[in-house]
Order: structure tokens, then C-alpha cells, then sequence
């Protein structure tokens, strides 16, 4: 804390976790305030000694990779099983069978609903977490105060089991925001004036990199998700050639300025005095602040410029089309639903920008032809459903 002694997770906890049995647990807390300490070493050493399992799920590789590290560090392999969303998602769907545990820890859990915007299938492993009722179930994250609150107030999770720590922002000097137009003078400007400061970019969209490499080329690096399907970012990024892997090495890049997207909102620690200016351009609130919270404070002099982009009318109303659009199924589905066969060709017409869509309830599952919307196939068991 800027003033007096500086509170962990552990600190709040304190012995607690003892006498937790089956029931929901809320960590919300701020970055760098010890939620994977608590997680690993402490809860996980307890888990050891009692003969326990933990099953720990993370929402990027990267984060995946950071947390069983410090556990294979602990020899703690035998009682912690780290993996992601995504792969017990994909567990799920298969039909494998899913081991019991006696801790879930959902890190980063506020990807249930940030990551739902592009991830399909984010409710798979929300409702299969939900449904444990033999574990007890540590939902943690900074950014997920909504999600929190349903928790509570539906009663989900008792009062006595919400711990909440907020992150020490003392280390950020200044705040700016700035247009989309005045980030190249900025950048520049900094270049200019500050001798080897360094620049964190975090970009919204993949075409923000490739606009921006084409101005600064070697002078900058860039990341991305490995799974981009953008081809020409991919091998920017050195997806290709397998140097994306060394863009960020002892928690610090090599160059003066890294142009990111989201891929590293969370799993990376950003540990180097010389990062002086960290930019989001990110939409997503949530996401913003756990990008703004990668840079870490190395001492009391380590401090940092945080800048925010801002968003004008054209661009916003943009980002309403869009959402609007993706609502347009789900409204159709509500309302016209028990209507007939024609309003659930609308409902399919509506939902024509993907070529398979998953099932909306068991019972229903049907394919497009994304040139034509034409209804290949498509089975309806409606009165055997009850809508929710």
C-alpha cells in the first residue's frame, strides 16, 4: 500500500481455508496482491498434507504455463492439476470422464463472461463448475465485480466467504487519453525525449499490429494469440518460425515498444524498471485493467504512465452494431421460439454468419450453409424443452 504495511491474499484469509467444506469461495483481488501464492503454496500445501486434490483452471496458456511452474517449483504435481477452460471444455464435449476434486480454483474467472464475446463454448465450463457441489470452489479474479455481485446476491456465496483486496495503483505516475490518431506522437514523442524507457501497446484488434509494424518495423515487437487465424499477423508475430515463444523473456521484451492484443491481459508479469508507458486501446473494461495491471512494481521508484484510448462516437455506435447483432439470435429465440418453423429459419437466417452453430438447449441442433442460409438439417424437439 502506498501508505502503512501492504495486505496479501494470505493476509485476509488468514486460516479460513481450513474449515471451508463444499461451498463457493470469492478472491477478489487486485493484481500482484498474492491470489496464485495463496493458491499454490499455501492452500496447496494444506491439500498435500491432507491427501486432497485441486484442480486449477486457467483462461490463457501463458497463465497456464506461470502456475505449473510454481507448483512443478512446490513438487506439488501429485495435488495440483493445472489446465484450462478450453481443455476441459473440450473434455466435456468429448464425453471423457472428469476426475473428482476437492478444490476447483476458477483463476481468471471473469472469462465466463469477457470471453464469451469470441469463445463459443465459456458456459460449458461455467455450468459444469457451478454443478460441484462436492468441492469447494475459489472463484478469483480483479475484474469480475458483476459477476461477483450475481454470486452474492443470489446467495451462491456466503458473505463470510468473500474476500476482497483491491491492487496498489500507487506505482502509476500519470494518467492520459488520447485519440486514435495521436498515438504514433505520442510513442515518438517518448522515443524522442526519454533515452531507453520502454512502450507496452495493447491493441484491440490484430489490424491495429499490422498498421502500426508497418510504421515502426524492427524498432518494435508484437504478439498475439497463436491461435489468430489472421495469417499475415501470425507470421508477424513469429507464430511461423517459432520466435513469438521469445517475445517476452525474464518478464521483460527486448525493444523499446511491444504492440499486443489481449493474449497477455493476464499470465504475464511485466518486471522491468525501463517500462515506463503502458497504452490500452482495449475495449472491454475488464480487460483493460488487467492489461494495465501486466506492469509490476519493482520498487518505490519503479513507476509507470498509464493511457487509455479514447473511443468517439463512430467507433462506439460500431461496437453497439455489433453487439446488437449477436443479440439478434437470442431475442429472436425468446420471442418467436413456439411460433412456427418460419421463425425459427429467422432465427437460423439471424445467426448466418456461422456455418455450424452449436446446440442452443439438448434437443436442438442445426447447420447453415453460410453462402445461402440454406437449412441443411435441423431437428426440433420443442415441446420436450422448457425454456429458461
Amino acid at each position: 500500500m502506498a501508505n502503512g504495511k501492504r495486505k496479501w491474499v494470505s493476509d485476509i484469509i488468514g486460516d479460513d481455508y481450513k474449515s471451508w467444506k463444499n461451498e463457493f469461495v470469492v478472491l477478489d483481488c487486485g493484481t500482484g496482491t498474492g491470489k496464485t501464492y495463496f493458491c499454490t503454496k499455501i492452500l496447496g500445501r494444506y491439500a498435500e498434507n491432507e491427501r486432497r486434490k485441486i484442480l486449477y483452471l486457467c483462461n490463457r496458456s501463458r497463465l497456464r504455463k506461470q502456475v505449473y511452474e510454481e507448483v512443478k517449483r512446490l513438487e506439488l504435481t501429485d495435488s495440483i492439476y493445472v489446465t484450462s477452460y478450453q481443455s476441459l471444455q473440450q473434455r466435456i464435449q468429448n464425453g471423457e470422464q472428469i476426475f473428482s476434486y476437492d478444490y476447483i480454483i476458477a483463476d481468471e474467472c471473469h472469462y465466463f463472461t469477457t470471453d464469451s464475446t469470441f469463445s463459443e463454448y465459456t458456459d460449458v465450463a461455467y455450468d459444469y463448475i457451478m454443478k460441484q457441489k462436492q468441492s469447494v470452489v475459489l472463484f478469483i479474479s480483479a475484474t469480475a465485480k458483476k459477476f461477483f455481485k450475481y454470486l452474492l446476491d443470489t446467495n451462491k456465496v456466503k458473505k463470510r466467504n468473500n474476500y476482497r483486496l483491491d491492487k496498489d495503483y500507487s506505482y502509476v505516475s500519470k494518467v492520459y487519453f488520447y485519440k486514435k490518431d495521436e498515438l504514433k506522437s505520442i510513442i515518438d514523442d517518448i522515443l524522442e525525449n526519454e533515452v531507453d524507457s520502454k512502450i507496452v501497446v495493447f491493441c484491440n484488434v490484430g489490424d491495429r499490429i499490422l498498421k502500426m509494424s508497418k510504421i515502426y518495423r524492427k524498432q518494435a515487437q508484437y504478439y498475439c494469440s497463436k491461435s489468430t487465424t489472421d495469417h499475415k499477423l501470425k507470421t508477424l508475430c513469429g507464430w511461423d518460425d517459432g520466435t513469438a515463444e521469445k517475445c517476452i523473456v525474464h518478464n521483460t521484451f527486448e525493444k523499446r515498444i511491444l504492440f499486443t492484443t489481449s493474449v497477455l491481459d493476464n499470465g504475464i508479469d511485466l518486471k522491468d524498471e525501463k517500462i515506463k508507458h503502458v497504452f490500452s486501446e482495449l475495449v472491454d473494461v475488464d480487460m483493460m485493467v488487467q492489461a494495465l495491471g501486466r506492469k509490476r512494481s519493482l520498487n518505490d521508484d519503479d513507476t509507470c504512465t498509464f493511457y487509455i484510448r479514447e473511443y468517439q462516437t463512430k467507433g462506439i455506435q460500431g461496437f453497439l452494431n455489433s453487439t446488437q447483432k449477436e443479440l439478434e439470435p437470442v431475442e429472436l429465440y425468446l420471442s418467436d421460439y413456439d411460433n412456427s418453423d418460419f421463425a425459427f429459419k429467422k432465427l437460423c437466417m439471424a445467426m448466418s454468419n456461422y456455418k455450424v452453430i452449436r446446440n442452443i438447449e439438448d434437443g436442438i441442433r442445426y447447420f447453415l450453409e453460410e453462402e445461402n442460409c440454406r437449412i441443411d438439417k435441423f431437428v426440433l424437439k420443442r415441446k420436450s424443452i422448457q425454456r429458461k
